[in-house]
């Protein structure tokens, strides 16, 4: 490039002074655009990031849009020009150049000083001013301000910043920023910052760079591409140059890592071979761990500087990231350790080896075990890996972490798992929850076989992980004895032994949870409830969030199938809450919270609510869990019914009967499921088919509640309403087991029954009871799904004006209700409110003066003091407030309403 001499004589590059050339093709980014105009209202914007993250790129593309507004200077700093002499004369050349200024303008005739500690302090208040003084804000960027060292040339670039006047806007770009007066101005609120996490690609804009490159990756390959690039924006330039003439995109991505030649030659040439010798040893040394704290990277390097080498990578930006943990640990970018890696291995592979031993030996002492198994894994030495992995897999397993489980025996060569029996003990705990019961069965047996091998230790210790198999194993069969056999054993297991990892308290949680669940299936429920609150309280107070969640969302499963739906929905908020705070939503423990939330809302007929949570069930349950799987098919089958589509609702009952027929023990739900499919055969008209349903159903006795409202639709379906009040009787008066929604069907279905033979006042007395039993606990849905012939028995509920009445009128559709809140179906007693009185009650319960309602009705003061009388004798009030409590009380004010007065009263 060709130089000019500034008068002085320091020789000038001009292109130093120059916005750089745009490359031929540059991802427009928009928001980062955007979060550049919006720093223009502060003084100063500082950019600093890792080397390829894109700052110089995404300035140049920011300032080479037109913006007449504005004038830009630009100053591509090097090595040697932070000679404040030097600097300065850069940065005035850079302003005339960028300003266009005329002659005898201050900033053209201006010269930095040349003995900078006597004169300094002339010059930059002679700077300020000049700036001030130009016709239009000018954006000064200064690029790779990172090589600033010297201390005059940083006391004036923290001067300009402090006094910058508003014409300039000052641009900081670099690898990090130097001793600037940054933190202060952080605190007053006048700097802006872009971050190096503002600058990652996201998802959607790597898709556009490659789609703009003319490379089809599918939404897989992209998520895995942005995971090993964590957005930066060079490795995924990286990635698509080694893409370009390949016939499958996908392969690359596969093998894409910091060992990519391409890749690897810019983290050396550009990251590593810039840093000091020290520094270069430091990298490579630590680069064995995943994670570093200052003691470990002290393990590694023999040194006693470890915090604050890792300290300085971080603040010079050398691709290393703080975590903020305690004690604070640090990481490299996936790319760069890699590559670190890599070149230790291929340069001193005896050293790496050492490395790795002394880091596992250092993080088991501290049991971090997964970490150390590891390192281990990492020499090939088996006996010691199998040691460790038969001290951490519970702890996994406890936590949830069976990705974590599954992939740590995957890393296991075949060989060296059949000569281990611990190894094999755990990896049937690993298939059983993979649901491959078929592929577990051998390995309990084989490890059953191989135990009298082992050490007393590693003895006690898979002797647990075969009883947790089992256990497992029959949960999700519903073997209910085989259940109870190995959770006698857990819970007399001594897992107190350091080497286990796990104290007792906290196997016991789990068991208690696995057996709890294998008694509800069962319907066990009052044994299901007991077990589960006590591993609830044993998983919280040992810290263990993951078994608590899966008490939590049982229990909110069991609870509701005790007829408590109301109790049932603040434990299943805390589980949802609870999966949602981890990033357990979708994991199969939150599947049952979910699925108790949706069974709830079904009964209380929000069938959006309803919805939305069995979807979420659906995709959190895992496959190999038949048992809830059915149930979530069971009640999507009541949602679809309750909307009207019975076919619909009897292909999901058909479902869920195939998913329940599964387990092998009884379940819970069976008897429930095959009444409604009964139910939803006779509501698509096929009579034969339910009819043969039901006698393969009455060869079980006693007759549940269930199977007697099947027998008694089908009845009523055939025109004997006497025998289906007969057959009824059981499950009206509690002796035939069932559910509450059961026994509130009974009922109903009786009243229907006796209104078919026009026993209308024994009808109306046998639904005042259902209206009692159902009230309490909100249950619409037993009443909802008889259709017509209910609603008309329910509507004469509101004419004897008995029970709860806001509670029947909220299983009547609005016009019901208008009907009467216009007083047109009875009020108290005999004496029903008009139309206008309605209209004055409710507004009793707002904050309005007599006068202010008589305004609101266009009526006189004198009209609504009658009214009022009229009110209180007809409800029997004899005040403001107890006029609205009674109003309330008749449904014809809603609570929240009625809120206002009572605070005020």
């Amino acid at each position: 490039m060709s130089t000019s001499a500034w008068p002085g004589g320091v020789p000038l590059l001009q292109g130093k002074v120059v916005v750089p050339p745009l490359p031929g093709r540059l991802l427009r980014r928009a928001r980062l655009f955007a979060a550049l105009d919006a720093g223009a209202a502060r003084g100063v914007t500082l950019l600093v990031a890792p080397p390829g993250w894109g700052k110089s790129s995404l300035l140049c593309s920011w300032l080479h849009q037109p913006d007449d507004s504005r004038a830009v200077a630009w100053v591509s700093l090097g090595r040697g020009d932070d000679d404040p002499v030097r600097f300065w004369t850069y940065v005035l050349a850079a302003l005339r150049f960028g300003c266009a200024l005329p002659d005898d303008h201050p900033l053209a005739t201006l010269r930095p000083p040349q003995d900078v500690g006597r004169d300094m302090d002339v010059f930059l208040p002679l700077l300020v001013n000049a700036l001030g003084d130009l016709p239009k804000p000018v954006v000064l960027v200064l690029d790779d301000v990172h090589v600033l060292a010297d201390e005059g040339a940083l006391g004036g670039l923290s001067f300009l910043m402090l006094h910058a006047p508003r014409q300039l806007r000052l641009v900081l770009a670099g690898l990090y920023p130097p001793a600037l007066p940054i933190a202060r101005m952080r605190l007053a609120g006048e700097l802006a910052e872009v971050t190096p996490d503002d600058l990652a690609f996201t998802l959607e804009e790597t898709r556009e760079l490659f789609d703009d490159e003319d490379l089809a990756l599918t939404h897989g390959d992209l998520a895995v591409l942005q995971a090993k690039t964590e957005g930066w924006p060079a490795g995924v330039r990286l990635a698509s140059l080694s893409m370009r003439g390949t016939d499958d995109p996908s392969v690359v991505v596969a093998a894409f890592a910091g060992t990519d030649r391409t890749v690897s030659d810019y983290l050396i040439s550009e990251v590593f071979s810039r840093q000091s010798p020290d520094v270069q040893e430091f990298l490579l040394r630590t680069a064995v761990c995943e994670r570093l704290t200052a003691d470990l990277a002290n393990e590694l390097t023999d040194g006693e500087t470890g915090g604050e080498m890792l300290e300085l990578l971080v603040r010079t930006n050398v691709l290393t990231v703080a975590l903020g943990t305690r004690p604070a640990s640090y990481r490299y970018h996936p790319l760069f350790a890699e590559m670190l890696h890599n070149r230790l291995h291929q340069r001193e592979p005896r050293l790496a080896a050492e490395l790795h031993r002394s880091a596992a030996r250092w993080l088991e002492s501290r049991s971090l075990l997964v970490q150390a198994l590891d390192h281990l894994v990492e020499l090939e030495d088996w006996d010691e890996a199998g040691r460790v992995l038969g001290a951490c897999w519970l702890p996994l397993y406890l936590d949830g972490e069976l990705a974590a489980l599954r992939s740590e025996l995957e890393r296991f060569p075949s060989h060296v798992v059949t000569r281990d029996p611990e190894i094999i003990a755990i990896r049937a705990v690993s298939r059983v929850t993979d649901g491959d019961l078929d592929g577990a069965a051998p390995d309990i047996a084989s490890a059953q076989l191989g135990a009298e091998a082992l050490e007393p230790m590693r003895g006690s210790r898979q002797a647990i992980a075969i009883c947790v198999a089992q256990l497992e194993r029959a949960r999700l069969v519903g073997d209910l004895p085989a259940a109870r056999s190995a959770a006698e054993v857990l819970l007399a297991a001594d897992c107190e032994t350091p080497q286990a990892g796990v104290r007792r308290d906290e196997l016991q949680a789990v068991t208690l949870l696995h057996l709890g669940v294998t008694e509800y299936w069962s319907d066990e429920r009052e044994e299901a409830e007991q077990h589960l609150r006590r591993g609830l309280d044993l998983a919280r107070r040992s810290g263990r969030d993951y078994v608590a969640l899966g008490c939590l969302s049982q229990l909110a499963g069991v609870i509701t199938a005790q007829d408590r739906p109301v109790d049932a929905l603040p434990i299943a908020q805390e589980a949802v809450r609870l999966a949602e705070r981890r990033g357990w939503s979708q994991t199969g423990q939150a599947a049952e919270a979910w699925h108790a939330l949706g069974w709830v809302h079904t009964l209380w007929n929000h069938l959006e609510a309803a919805d939305q949570c069995l979807d979420r069930a659906e995709d959190a349950v895992r496959t190999s869990e038949s048992a809830i799987h059915g149930t979530i098919w069971m009640i999507q089958g009541l949602v679809r019914s309750l909307r009207g589509d019975a076919a619909a609702a009897l292909a999901a009952m058909e479902a869920a009967a195939g998913l329940v027929a599964r387990v092998t023990g009884p379940h819970v739900f069976e008897w429930y499921i095959h009444a409604e499919r009964v139910r939803l055969l006779l509501a698509v008209d096929r009579v034969d088919e339910a009819r043969a349903l039901v006698e393969v159903l009455q060869a079980h006795t006693p007759h549940p509640a269930h199977l007697l409202v099947a027998m008694a639709e089908l009845e009523l379906h055939e025109g004997r309403a006497q025998a289906a009040i007969d057959t009824l009787a059981a499950g009206r008066d509690g002796t035939a087991a069932g559910f509450l929604d059961q026994r509130v069907q009974a009922w109903a279905l009786t009243a229907i029954a006796l209104d078919r033979l026009d026993q209308h006042d024994a009808a109306d007395s046998v639904a005042a009871t259902a209206v009692r039993l159902a009230a309490p606990q909100r249950m619409r849905q037993p009443f909802l799904r008889f259709g017509a012939p209910m609603r008309g028995i329910l509507a004469r509920q509101l004419v004897v004006a008995k029970g709860d009445l806001r509670f029947v009128e909220s299983l009547l559709p609005p016009p019901v209700s208008e009907l009467r809140h216009a007083g047109q179906l009875g009020g108290h007693g005999n004496d029903q409110l008009t139309t206008r009185e309605v209209e004055v009650v409710r507004r009793l319960a707002s904050l309005l003066t007599v006068p202010e309602i008589a305004a609101e009705l266009f009526v006189s003061v004198n009209t609504v003091k009658a009214h009022l009388k009229s009110i209180y004798r007809k409800l029997g009030a004899t005040s403001r407030r107890q006029a609205v409590e009674r109003a309330t009380g008749i449904g014809l004010i809603d609570a929240s309403a009625r809120d206002g007065i009572t605070r005020i009263g």
